[in-house]
């Protein structure tokens, strides 16, 4: 808003006659409008013109709320905005950098990195140029690193390995010149030869410098001299037997299965690989390693990978990943495996392991879409689902979902009990009120026709249990399977 007042500004005293283009005074001149209390107007007038306003807009909106997020959309909002003026306030908008140590939505790393992306932000940047903007963004994140590492803050280190990863990757996917191309991997290269010993191995940064380098040099587009299989596939080795990183290690999967594409080898050394991967990879992403090829693999061999995370306290919380995936391919398997064969291993594998909500959900939603839905695995489900942990959350959830089924299947009357013996089960009196609301809520978005016909067919409103009768609720909650 204050950019389009300045501009609207300049171009109603260009309008008027009155000059705008200050910049080109004499000195003498200069001091005169410093000086001179009668021409204090064209002082200010040319403060306005330079953006004076405008600076003290972007000052007190980054005081009031410091965050990159804030800053990266003042930065673009000037860089598209077409006007002199804003193309020229970008290097104040960074200067103003310096005077926040600290954003709430970034560490301290990523607000260094911003801040040597000034070098890239010129109008225009090409040719020597843009050469040397590059340079300068990133010789200043590696005097940045090793200043860092002679005081000691290894946390500080990890996080500028990942920022500076971060940038080489980006240019590297967004320049086409050669000579930067190489200058980039060169340069990434050299600083994970020089990762001491004190980096700390399973830390992201160093796993981020590695993985982006191999991912560097599997690109296609890589420029010469790109090195050859086999020396990929040692450093590779080399980088793998240095990092927990998940990324790291696929990116070695990536490049032996390219050098034993054509080879009988291929499938035991892919097995062989993510054997140790899983054994040594820590932190993010673990569920990309061990679900590689998932489907690919047979029923056993996804229940020792099951029990193979379960036994370990650091990858036992793949278990929910894993058995979703399994119970997904169950249903993706061969026309041989019928519904009953699936039937049995889904039992068999929510009885087996200690499960969440969120299984049971993904069993019952894959069994009820089934063409031909077996009516007894669904009330199976049903029941582990309902009575897991002995939580108030899953017999709702259960109870809920069974209950949607039935009254898609137009047994109405059915449904309506489950619901009531919830609901009488509920002891605060408020949980009485929201179990209801969403029952309200579930019928309205079934089709009406199917609650018509079921009236039909019941013979009654099926809404509403009968309580005019002790023995005839007590004769309907026996008509259902409830456990």
């Amino acid at each position: 808003m204050e950019l389009g007042w300045c501009e609207l500004l300049r171009r109603r005293w260009e309008t008027l006659g009155i000059p705008t283009n200050l910049e080109n005074l004499s000195a003498a001149e200069n001091a005169e409008i410093a000086t001179s209390s009668e021409l204090d107007v064209k002082g200010a007038r040319k403060e306005v013109l330079k953006g004076a306003i405008v600076k003290e807009v972007l000052k007190d909106a980054l005081k009031a709320q410091p965050s990159l997020r804030l800053f990266n959309a003042l930065s673009s909002t000037l860089e598209g905005y077409p006007t002199p003026l804003a193309i020229a306030l970008i290097p104040f908008l960074y200067d103003l950098l310096n005077e926040h140590q600290k954003f709430v939505d970034c560490n301290t790393a990523e607000l260094l990195s911003v801040y040597a992306s000034r070098h890239l932000k010129k109008p225009d940047l090409t040719g020597k140029d843009l050469i040397a903007g590059l340079k300068a963004n990133n010789q200043e994140l590696l005097d940045a690193m090793q200043t860092a590492r002679e005081s000691g803050d290894q946390k500080f280190v990890d996080d500028l390995a990942a920022v500076y990863s971060e940038f080489v990757w980006n240019r590297w996917s967004s320049t086409v010149d050669s000579n930067l191309r190489l200058y980039l991997s060169s340069s990434l290269h050299n600083l994970c030869n020089s990762t001491s010993s004190q980096d700390k191995p399973g830390g992201k940064g160093v796993g981020a410098l590695y993985s982006t380098h191999l991912r560097i040099l599997l690109d296609r587009t890589h420029p010469s001299p790109r090195p050859d299989g086999s020396k990929l596939s040692k450093l590779a080795r080399k980088y793998s037997s240095k990092s927990t990183s998940v990324e790291v290690w696929l990116c070695f999967l990536d490049i032996e299965n390219q050098n034993h594409a054509n080879s009988a080898l291929k499938a035991q050394t892919e097995k062989n690989i993510l054997r140790s991967a899983r054994k040594i990879c820590r932190g993010e992403s673990l569920e990309k390693i061990w679900c590689h090829a998932w489907d690919a693999l047979t029923l056993d061999e996804k229940e020792d990978l099951i029990k193979e995370a379960l036994s370990n306290s650091e990858t036992a919380a793949l278990r929910e990943a894993l058995l979703l995936r399994t119970i997904s391919s169950l249903y993706l398997s061969t026309p041989g495996d019928g519904p009953p064969a699936r039937s049995n291993t889904i039992n068999r594998l929510l009885r087996s392991y200690s499960l969440t909500s969120l299984v049971y959900r993904h069993a019952f939603e894959l069994e009820e879409a089934q063409p031909e839905t077996d009516t007894s695995l669904l009330q199976d489900i049903f029941h582990l689902w309902r009575d897991a942990g002995g939580l108030a959350s899953n017999r709702e959830d259960a109870t809920f979902a069974y209950a949607s089924h039935l009254l898609n299947e137009r047994l109405v009357k059915e449904a309506n009990i489950l619901i009531n013996n919830l609901i009488a089960l509920s002891i605060e009196g408020n949980r009485k009120e929201v179990l209801e609301k969403r029952w309200s809520d579930t019928i309205d978005n079934v089709e009406r026709p199917v609650l018509s016909d079921a009236v039909e067919v019941g013979g009654n409103d099926g809404m509403d249990v009968d309580e005019s009768s002790g023995e005839e609720e007590e004769e309907d909650v026996d008509f259902v399977v409830v456990g």
